[in-house]
């Protein structure tokens, strides 16, 4: 994961290295500056050292050239910040971009084997901590380096004896730092993963906050988030404390430095004045600070950085889950022609060991409508997401027009499937926009046809703004049968080959079920529909119903045929609906 950050860092800094040369030449200079600054404040001081001996016009001098490094040095860490806060905002932006691209291109069972509260802290918390870790140390890294070598330099030049109690000091420092640090960089992984955790809880609990209500579970749900809460409680206040440790410790190595300074130098200005004045103590002192000051910075942000790293990590995971492939060298054909789907002994597992279709065999003629119901846990929506090849079957063959289903381009093969599921979904845009959602050669008659079709006209020509109406809790909140409505709409809008309708009138009062049933059966005119159906009443005319029970096929055949059979699952299920 290390060498895979590094590799990250390289890629997306690449864009910027015009700046990030700028920015270093920046921090070099500053550097040199602030050398020169306490080069100065050093001499300043020798000419005052002797009572009513100071020299005024020279200490004037001194002090109008400081006063002009002083203003140039603060215009170059003006240049400094603006260039590093640019690199790391970007920097940020590029890595969410690229991110969020990649996850678009991510299998089914990605979404199905995460949790969605969890990738999306990953794309707001833990990305706002890399952005955070990456300006503190972009802001610091090329002033603070270049102050650290040109401080040495001078420290050098001064006095040799004192300069090995700097570094002496300054190694100490670092090798705290680093036990510190590996001590901690678990613990804020640790805490990360928490709190994606949490945040996936919160979004399921908000997400059905009304079946929490309806079954009384709010107690229940309290005490589960208080457990999360307290567990990453103790996950953060275990890395934090860890993390805390740099700062004091690295102040207090510092201090004995300044005093070990201070100790040596006045024993060299008592055995040999000629090579040491108090000037030169005092610019030793603040070259010491100088040389240190960037490694106590960092250690001050340490929390940051090993927050930050720990992010990177979570996003770096989703970068390396593999894309989905869409076309490969068996992937030459375009989209099936006619619509013959057949399944030749099809069987598949989520998991290993554990089968949910078993053998599957049964076809679907073109524009024919197939209904398949089954108890819950049967595979019904399983079949459906082999068809779309969200998943490939375990064992067997689905061949469409006779081609095996893995040859078809995927994005073409999916363009022709219209699919309308139990839970509605729009997304805060226009009415328009939702409508037009994947068909961008939709006219207005088009729409507005599709509208009428639903039953949806009338409401929509109520709005003051009509088609540019904002869909949101505050502008227009919907109902969820009339959420259903307009998906229905979209998917008449999108004109496909293929339809898929998984239950898509559960949420749709009576009245309104009767008004979608009939515009579903202009819909699947000529068209090969798929039906999930758990309301048996709703699929009385298909032309063929598919029975599953336990991953296989139980039954198949049409309404009448199935419910001349008495003994069979079809008929008990009917007469058990429509007993209740």
């Amino acid at each position: 994961m290390k060498n895979n950050n590094k590799t990250l860092f390289k890629r997306f800094l690449k864009p910027y290295t015009g700046k990030v040369i700028a920015a270093s030449s920046f921090g070099a200079f500053s550097g040199i500056l602030t050398a020169v600054i306490t080069l100065f404040i050093g001499k300043t001081v020798d000419t005052m050292v002797q009572k009513n001996q100071v020299d005024f016009p020279k200490m004037f001098q001194l002090l109008l050239f400081l006063s002009l490094i002083v203003t140039i040095h603060a215009l170059t860490q003006w240049g400094i910040q603006k260039l590093g806060n640019t690199i790391a905002y970007r920097f940020t932006r590029d890595i969410r971009e690229e991110a969020f691209q990649h996850l678009n291109k991510l299998s089914a069972n990605f979404y199905d084997t995460n949790r969605h509260g969890d990738i999306i802290s990953r794309f707001t918390n833990d990305l706002e901590l890399v952005s955070v870790a990456f300006t503190t140390v972009f802001n610091q890294l090329f002033s603070g380096l270049a102050m650290i070598i040109v401080s040495l330099i001078s420290m050098l030049l001064l006095n040799f004896k004192l300069t090995l109690i700097i570094l002496v000091s300054t190694l100490l420092m670092a090798w705290t730092n680093y036990i510190v640090a590996n001590k901690s960089q678990s613990s804020f992984r640790q805490q990360q993963r928490q709190l994606g955790k949490m945040n996936g809880f919160l979004a399921e609990t908000i997400q059905n906050q009304k079946l929490v209500t309806l079954l009384q579970q709010e107690e229940a749900t309290i005490e589960t988030f208080e457990t999360l809460n307290a567990e990453l409680h103790e996950t953060g206040k275990k890395a934090q404390f860890l993390s805390s440790l740099t700062n004091p410790l690295s102040r207090f190595v510092d201090h004995i430095g300044y005093l070990a300074i201070g100790l040596v130098g006045g024993l060299i200005m008592i055995h040999q004045p000629e090579a040491m004045t108090v000037g030169m103590i005092s610019s030793f002192i603040l070259y010491a600070a100088q040389f240190s000051k960037p490694i106590i910075e960092l250690s001050s942000a340490f929390t940051q950085i090993l927050a930050g790293v720990a992010g990177l990590n979570r996003i770096q995971f989703i970068l390396e889950q593999t894309p989905e492939e869409v076309q490969d060298e068996q992937t030459t054909l375009p989209a099936p022609k006619n619509g013959f789907i057949q399944f030749e002994d099809v069987s598949f597992a989520y998991e290993e060991n554990h089968p949910i279709l078993k053998n599957l065999n049964f076809d679907i003629q073109p524009g024919e409508t197939v209904a398949i119901v089954g108890p819950t846990g049967a595979g019904k929506s399983t079949i459906v997401n082999l068809i779309m090849r969200y998943y490939d079957v375990t064992n067997g063959t689905i061949l469409v027009d006779e081609e095996p289903l893995a040859r078809y381009q995927l994005n073409d093969f999916r363009k022709n499937f219209g699919l309308v599921l139990q839970e509605p979904w729009l997304f805060q845009a226009t009415l328009w926009d939702n409508l037009t959602f994947g068909a961008d050669h939709a006219t207005e008659e088009l729409v507005r046809t599709a509208c009428e079709e639903v039953g949806m006209m009338d409401f929509i020509d109520r709005l003051p703004d009509g088609f540019n109406t904002q869909v949101d809790e505050h502008t227009l909140a919907l109902s969820s049968g009339q959420k259903q409505l307009f998906t229905i709409a979209r998917v008449i809008i999108n004109q496909p080959r293929f339809l898929i309708f998984d239950e898509a009138t559960s949420s749709i009062d009576t009245v309104t079920d009767a008004i979608v049933q009939k515009s579903l059966q202009r819909l699947m005119q000529k068209r090969t529909s798929i039906v999930i159906a758990h309301r048996l009443g709703t699929i009385l005319n298909a032309d063929k119903i598919i029975v599953l029970k336990d991953g296989e096929v139980a039954q198949i055949g049409t309404h009448a045929m199935l419910m001349d059979q008495t003994d069979g699952l079809y008929y008990n299920m009917f007469q058990s609906q429509f007993q209740s």
